[in-house]
């Protein structure tokens, strides 16, 4: 399983890197983000929202950590090949407010605004032409 989701991370990779070049070629800006997920996440669950967002029987919870870890590697060695990649797996470990409204992966409006706001300030303060 560990060289599936390698592989899985690193076809990822690859294709940030194809989507980044051909974007370059046309003078168009490109971002990745790599979305948090409740099951790869350092934050503290209230008890009423983890249990609407964690669920042990979930078919997602055992592939998203180690599939989430191979994806943060990956993702690292990406501004080498000069894409702006950010990891947003933590932007909500600080959040006192419920940002999961399932225990898929989805967000609730204050986790979307929260990671709204990131995406948002990572472009901001990134070079290029959308600063001005």
């Amino acid at each position: 399983m560990e060289t599936l989701h390698a592989d899985i991370a690193a076809m990822w990779h690859d294709s940030s890197v194809l989507m980044g070049n051909m974007l370059a070629e046309r003078s168009a800006g490109y971002f990745h983000f790599l979305q948090p997920n409740q099951y790869y996440s350092t934050r503290r669950f209230s008890a009423d929202e983890a249990a609407i967002a964690l669920n042990e029987a979930s078919p997602y919870r055992t592939s998203v950590s180690p599939g989430y870890a191979a994806l943060v590697a990956a993702g690292s060695t990406l501004p080498a090949k000069n894409v702006r990649f950010f990891d947003a797996t933590h932007v909500f470990d600080r959040e006192p407010a419920h940002m999961y409204m399932d225990d898929c992966c989805h967000y609730t409006q204050a986790g979307n605004y929260a990671l709204a706001d990131f995406v948002a300030a990572s472009i901001l303060g990134s070079p290029g032409p959308w600063r001005n």
